[in-house]
């Protein structure tokens, strides 16, 4: 139990420090952790969150908010406008149910950038189509989720390989 209390201890400290961070400084960089938005966002990744208001986010792109527990990072699937107010509706690519509702208040901001493997790139407003066909096995099986993200990495740190080859042979050359 005590190791429980200090971990979501940790976590309120980490939260309220990124929070601070993003709001006065106006961009965060956090590494994920966890498996929700696999597979746009994979577990070990570098994330850039700039801070942004509910005006400047639309259904699709990944963002950066509070919850109870902490933080999380997950799509925009809507926006919804009611009783002068507006919400999004969000969920981790890998997850069935969307989350409870995100405020104004809630919201810390868009994600940027995302850098795996040495490489950055944008994040996409949508997954591919090979990652749509993938989602709903990846949605029910921690089994395939894990065997996606193994096969991942390795074919990852075989385009560094083959990248950083061709990069010597050119300068070994000239």
């Amino acid at each position: 139990m005590a190791i429980d209390s200090q971990a979501e201890g940790w976590n309120t400290v980490a939260g309220g420090l990124t929070e601070e961070v993003i709001r006065k400084f106006g961009t965060v960089r956090l590494r994920v952790t966890g498996t929700s938005m696999v597979p746009g966002v994979h577990p070990g990744d570098l994330i850039t969150v700039k801070h942004s208001t509910l005006s400047e986010i639309f259904p699709g792109q990944i963002v950066l908010f509070t919850l109870k527990r902490g933080f999380a990072v997950h799509r925009v699937v809507a926006k919804t406008h009611a009783l002068q107010e507006t919400f999004l509706s969000t969920r981790g690519d890998r997850l069935q149910d969307n989350d409870p509702p995100v405020t104004a208040s809630a919201l810390l901001g868009r994600v940027e950038c995302i850098e795996r493997s040495g490489r950055r790139f944008q994040p996409a407003d949508r997954l591919s189509i090979l990652e749509r066909m993938m989602a709903p096995l990846l949605r029910t099986s921690d089994s395939a989720t894990y065997l996606y993200l193994s096969f991942a990495r390795g074919c990852g740190k075989l385009l560094l390989r083959a990248r950083g080859s061709r990069r010597d042979n050119y300068y070994a050359t000239r």
